[in-house]
């Protein structure tokens, strides 16, 4: 979970300033073409390279699937409800926490 806090922090913190320079060279249009571009590219590639199980993926060797599902099950529609569960529990937390350190 860490990662993905850190790697939103960070393409903040990259994009910022990016976005400022384009302003100040190309109009502030520019940013908005530009990071939605980035986007765009980055959905396309999101749907060509991931894939919902390693079962589905055409690149794995049967070997490393085989690896993953005895790690990970191959029963995802349980594995992905037991992780956005996990996900809801911990943002509940963070933001009950945010909340409750200003209450007196």
């Amino acid at each position: 979970m860490i990662v993905l806090c850190l790697a939103s922090s960070l393409g903040a913190a990259i994009t910022s300033p990016i976005c400022g320079f384009m302003i100040a060279d190309l109009g502030w249009a520019s940013a908005f073409y530009m990071t939605g571009i980035v986007g765009f590219l980055w959905t396309l590639l999101w749907f060509v390279l991931i894939y919902d199980s390693p079962a589905q993926h055409p690149r794995i060797s049967k070997e490393e699937r085989d690896f993953i599902e005895a790690a990970i099950g191959t029963d995802t529609a349980r594995s992905n409800e037991k992780v956005m569960k996990q996900l809801i529990a911990e943002r509940y937390s963070e933001l009950s926490g945010k909340f409750h350190q200003y209450r007196r």
